[in-house]
């Protein structure tokens, strides 16, 4: 699956995120737990793009906000600690809702993550291209007139 997204500072970003197999819409197994991540978003953390944000809901126990990842060119591991948050409207409560931001990632790298304890999950994301002048951008302009 690639999403493609626009940041209110007109770079383009466009990640790639697979499971580890040929088709992109089948999900490697994952063990029963309540841990287990059910959905999971990438989006640019910074204004260079030397960041993600990693977001994921658990549904019944919050479980840990901890990411470990790795770079494809190094294979050292890394942790970075998120938070997660849960909130409540009329008589709806929602699940635990992990933000987990990775900061100072190397410019157009694969990087390799997955959660801790149960999770067993494992995806994959491609930081976007160094700057430069040949480096293509999408330049948007967005107005309301009231």
């Amino acid at each position: 699956m690639t999403i493609h997204r626009h940041c209110c500072h007109c770079r383009r970003i466009s990640i790639t995120v697979t499971t580890g197999s040929s088709s992109p819409l089948s999900l490697p197994p994952l063990i029963c737990s309540p841990f287990s991540k059910i959905q999971v978003h990438i989006t640019q953390g910074d204004h260079v793009g030397e960041g993600v944000i990693v977001s994921w809901i658990t549904p019944n126990e919050p479980g840990s906000s901890t990411l470990l990842y790795w770079s494809e060119k190094s294979h050292l591991n890394y942790s970075a600690q998120g938070v997660f948050i849960t909130y409540s409207y009329f008589n709806y409560t929602s699940g635990y809702l992990h933000h987990c931001t990775i900061d100072d990632l190397e410019f157009d790298t694969n990087f390799y993550q997955v959660g801790i304890g149960n999770t067993t999950r494992k995806f994959w994301f491609i930081t976007l291209p160094g700057l430069g002048p040949g480096v293509p951008y999408t330049f948007g302009i967005i107005g309301n007139h009231t």
